[in-house]
């Protein structure tokens, strides 16, 4: 609410206006433009939505937009989902300390340490002291280091389609995996019962609009980072974050052809998680389809939080 300065909820302004609102932070990741949207969320721990590798904050407009609004049917206890306020940012093409800030990360590639510091450059300029992610494909690498460096910072993560998790990786695999994803619903059989929507149609334009941005400002760059997350493991990082009380939940596509869930499903032992969901859908399915995928995200953010209540009553 001091946010904005406003005094009442008529006078909020538009998730619209609020999206297009963007503002600029100097990182030692490097300076990323970031959003800041909150419709009136009562006193929520923010969400940070962590783009994929490629994508901007364009991309996800519709799942922020899920994430920010409040449901407006409820689940099948009743209960409708609250509005949250959410962090987002679009990642340095250029500039940006690639060091290593603490000897947890030292194992990591640069192009991957970069982009945790300037997660935690915006939550440290934005002054949120405790956030909740949800991760998309390569950020969930970023998001985990993040999680790594300062834990006092996350509560809950839930992970989309995630890298990091499916073992040893190569970079020509990886470019096959996204060569697969480029052909859209073909070979998706999971996605048959669920319509297209205006806005998958959107986002695919979108993803491929924005993606193309992204590659020709920094080629190179873009290039590294590729490398860098076929040579990225988080396992042991998520058992790690797991024995200290932070909640982790990945969210795989049965037809994700990027990070294919049955490999997923070899590497992740209960002792790193707090729940696995498999969906119907490809690697995109987060944002093509946020009414679903948003939606399960958010239950699973709930129900870590929820459990962690618990745990703390009964301690």
């Amino acid at each position: 609410m001091e946010k904005f300065g406003f005094e009442n909820e008529e006078n909020r302004r538009s998730f619209e206006e609020q999206f297009r609102e963007r503002e600029a932070i100097k990182t030692d990741g490097g300076k990323v433009d970031t959003i800041d949207v909150d419709l009136g969320s009562p006193d929520k721990v923010p969400v940070l939505m962590a783009p994929a590798w490629g994508c901007t904050m364009n991309v996800y407009e519709a799942a922020i937009k899920q994430l920010a609004e409040e449901s407006s049917e409820p689940d099948d206890k009743g209960n409708k989902k609250e509005k949250r306020r959410v962090i987002s940012l679009d990642y340095a093409r250029f500039g940006g300390s690639g060091t290593s800030p603490a000897e947890a990360v030292e194992e990591y590639p640069e192009e991957e340490i970069r982009k945790a510091k300037a997660i935690l450059g915006v939550l440290k300029e934005k002054g949120i002291e405790k956030t909740d992610a949800i991760t998309h494909s390569e950020s969930a690498i970023n998001v985990i280091m993040a999680a790594l460096v300062e834990p006092e910072k996350f509560r809950n993560i839930v992970l989309f389609a995630p890298a990091g998790l499916i073992g040893k990786d190569t970079f020509t695999r990886l470019v096959k995996g996204f060569s697969g994803q480029f052909k859209g619903r073909a070979g998706v059989e999971s996605m048959s019962t669920i319509p297209v929507t205006e806005t998958e149609k959107k986002v695919g334009a979108v993803a491929g609009k924005e993606g193309a941005k992204y590659f020709a400002k920094n080629p190179l760059r873009a290039l590294k980072e590729g490398v860098a997350i076929s040579n990225s493991q988080i396992h042991e990082a998520l058992r790690y974050l797991h024995g200290k009380d932070i909640g982790v939940c990945v969210i795989s596509g049965v037809d994700d052809p990027v990070f294919p869930m049955k490999r997923l499903q070899k590497i992740v032992k209960a002792d790193m998680l707090d729940g696995f969901l498999s969906v119907r859908g490809g690697h995109g399915a987060v944002g093509e389809h946020p009414e679903h995928y948003i939606e399960a995200a958010k239950g699973m953010l709930a129900a870590m939080e929820n459990k962690q209540v618990k745990n703390s009553l009964v301690g």
